[in-house]
């Protein structure tokens, strides 16, 4: 399974992403976050690396004789990744399962499978820093009101807000694990001014070895209690559907957030994406059958972000439970 995330990697967005530059057509050079030098290659055919300068060798005896090996400064993608993130190699496995393994791989899967694959995905996440000044939520913000959120809501999932910078007049959905914040997102209390440039939703600076959305489920430390979770696209979807809601911050469950979900306890599933999304909702479903008790809400227009939380608590005595396939079963 890791061969194939191996394979799958976008390797030159990644390096790209960290400020590479092109030499070749297969090759890109950044800096070295050992030396400091702007002399480490990496080959995207061969995904491999080295340093001119942190490059170090030993010679080593083969059948066919003497051969020249790497012992520093050089690698393959996880050692790459570890370099760049400053994390550990467990780490880095886990940043590259997520990314090149698809919720489709995972039915492929045995149930002794999945909980090995789950022991590279349950490394605890890194703390991060909340955006610059931040503030609590003190009284009922007039965006409360309009979205339809409680201060009961604020205070269960621990929302705030931001009054200056870059992150100025957004109202923060917090991600906590072990009482940590380890993920947020900060959306826009604002619509946006004809011709304006608007971004509705920013999220935290990127940090090496930091959370990614496709590592983390909004609401999960509360929800998980409950017999029934239900699982939405956004934050405010997840607080209009309820306490026992999460949201996946997209139209997808990702490997992670799936071992998360199993990990907690979670046993029963009322997936309830918005209504354009009916038929990611049905080609998640199969997997997500095969760990859980799964039924399906269908809106019928909208997003649950649009729907008081009575209305919402009734299409859902309406699901449709998904049969579960023979996959993923047995031990």
């Amino acid at each position: 399974m890791l061969d194939l995330a191996i394979e799958r990697f976008d390797l030159r967005a990644y390096v790209v992403d960290h400020g590479a530059s092109q030499i070749q057509e297969h090759e890109y050079v950044l800096p070295c976050p050992s030396c400091g030098k702007d002399k480490l290659v990496v080959n995207l055919q061969r995904r491999a690396w080295h340093c001119w300068v942190c490059q170090r060798f030993e010679i080593v005896m083969t059948v066919a004789g003497p051969k020249r090996r790497s012992v520093a400064g050089a690698g393959g993608l996880i050692d790459l990744i570890q370099l760049l993130e400053r994390c550990d190699r467990k780490r880095a496995v886990q940043l590259v399962l997520v990314a090149g393994i698809t919720a489709a791989d995972l039915s492929c899967l045995t149930m002794r499978e999945f909980c090995e694959l789950g022991g590279e995905l349950s490394s605890p996440l890194r703390p991060v820093a909340p955006p610059p000044d931040w503030r609590p939520i003190t009284y009922e913000l007039p965006y409360l009101r309009y979205r339809g959120i409680s201060m009961d809501d604020v205070q269960r999932l621990g929302l705030f807000w931001v009054a200056g910078g870059r992150y100025a007049q957004r109202l923060v959905f917090p991600v906590w694990q072990d009482g940590a914040l380890v993920y947020w997102q900060a959306r826009a209390m604002w619509q946006p001014a004809p011709g304006e440039q608007y971004v509705k939703a920013l999220n935290p600076p990127r940090t090496p070895g930091a959370a990614g959305s496709s590592d983390v489920l909004f609401g999960l430390h509360a929800a998980r209690y409950y017999p029934r979770v239900c699982v939405t696209e956004g934050p405010v979807d997840a607080i209009h559907a309820g306490s026992d809601a999460v949201c996946s911050f997209g139209k997808m469950l990702h490997p992670r957030q799936i071992w998360l979900l199993y990990q907690a306890g979670v046993t029963a599933i009322d997936l309830m994406y918005d209504a354009d999304a009916k038929k990611d909702m049905e080609a998640l479903a199969p997997l997500l059958a095969s760990l859980f008790d799964v039924r399906l809400v269908f809106l019928p227009h909208g997003d649950p972000g649009s729907w008081d939380r009575a209305a919402l608590h009734h299409l859902r005595s309406y699901a449709v439970p998904v049969r579960p396939p023979s996959r993923l079963g047995g031990l």
